[in-house]
């Protein structure tokens, strides 16, 4: 097996998946209503699954064109409960997060927890004073099944702890909302809002990556029963990642090769943020090209050491709904990388041998 290192410019091609005259519609939520798809989004930048997924409509289309512009269930900006703060929080259009990995998980746990927030566009006052206030923040989570994502129950709150840094001041909000899905399970979703701020009275939140060194920093988490038990705890982050460190494993394989982009941010401890973006490639001569975010599916080992993925296709291809590619690493260590094969419920269905291991640095 050949293996190697580089690094080079930023830009790839790009090609459209076969669609396949007998493509299978194990993808297609208009059919049976139950997996939550955004495909096609209207961005033009492969891996932006954001905004660009239905802004502007129905986020999944599947909307009466009543109510919330975006997922049918979401809440109108008028919903906000607040008082008549000084401070203000502009949310724009593209204030849309993406579940993020957890590294206890496996493959299969993280498609299972694949989920979205969104956050309404609208202006709103925060409380300048230390203390804690009924609050709502209009939000709403899109989960990869559809109907299963919880919805607020009743006025949340809000706790503002500000403290002087001169020559302005460090603000500090945390939300806590009750929220309960279909089944009478209660969700917790809390948010951390830090902004340093001298003679401005507004910041905005957009789903745009923070460096983690900045005074700014926007923190999402939706958690079952709450965010101390650890049952079922969702981090959200940006859905793009425009200004990390762009990577890229290439891997081929007995009928194939893959290509697996990652947009890799920093930590000053914890395993650093990344987005796993876009995936493309061919088996056994089928290309195929993925930019879904609920298609495309990363869990790392602990600072990304070891980097498991799985792409799944538009359409099956030879039998698979996707490939499965495990043990990639930027040094090259053992054990190698491994492509499996897999149904659309992600089992496995066969092995493919892989002859050659790549991994770029894009600058």
């Amino acid at each position: 097996m050949i293996v190697g290192l580089l690094v080079v410019g930023c830009s790839h091609g790009q090609t459209e998946p076969d669609a396949g005259e007998d493509a299978a519609d194990a993808f297609d939520a208009g059919d049976d209503g139950e997996t939550a798809r955004d495909d096609g989004g209207d961005s033009g930048d492969p891996g932006d699954f954001g905004a660009g997924d239905g802004d502007g409509g129905d986020v999944n289309g599947d909307g009466d064109g009543s109510g919330s512009p975006y997922w049918p269930w979401c809440p109108e900006a008028s919903e906000y409960v607040g008082e008549d703060w000084p401070v203000f929080v502009e949310v724009t259009e593209n204030a849309v997060y993406c579940g993020t990995f957890y590294e206890m998980r496996t493959l299969e746990e993280e498609y299972r927890t694949k989920s979205r927030l969104r956050l309404i566009p609208g202006t709103y006052a925060l409380p300048l004073e230390n203390g804690t206030y009924p609050f709502f923040l209009p939000h709403c989570f899109e989960f990869i099944q559809v109907g299963e994502q919880p919805l607020p129950e009743g006025v949340g709150e809000i706790r503002a702890n500000h403290s002087a840094d001169p020559p302005g001041t460090m603000y500090r909000w945390f939300i806590t909302q009750l929220m309960r899905d279909a089944t009478g399970q209660v969700w917790t979703f809390e948010a951390n809002l830090r902004v340093y701020l001298e003679n401005e009275d507004t910041f905005t939140i957009s789903g745009d990556y923070g460096d983690p060194w900045d005074r700014t920093y926007h923190g999402f988490m939706l958690c079952k029963d709450d965010c101390q038990s650890w049952v079922d705890n969702r981090r959200f982050a940006s859905c793009h990642y425009d200004t990390a460190t762009p990577q890229k494993h290439t891997v081929t394989f007995d009928g194939g090769s893959i290509e697996l982009f990652i947009r890799m941010g920093q930590s000053d401890a914890s395993t650093e943020p990344a987005l796993f973006h876009f995936g493309s490639g061919t088996l056994d001569g089928t290309a195929f090209s993925q930019d879904d975010y609920y298609k495309l599916i990363y869990n790392p080992e602990h600072h990304h050491f070891s980097r498991d993925f799985i792409v799944l296709f538009d359409n099956p291809i030879s039998s698979a709904c996707g490939l499965k590619v495990q043990n990639l690493d930027p040094w090259n260590d053992d054990p190698a990388g491994r492509v499996a094969l897999v149904r659309c419920d992600l089992s496995e269905i066969g092995e493919r041998q892989v002859t050659e291991e790549l991994f770029e640095i894009l600058r």
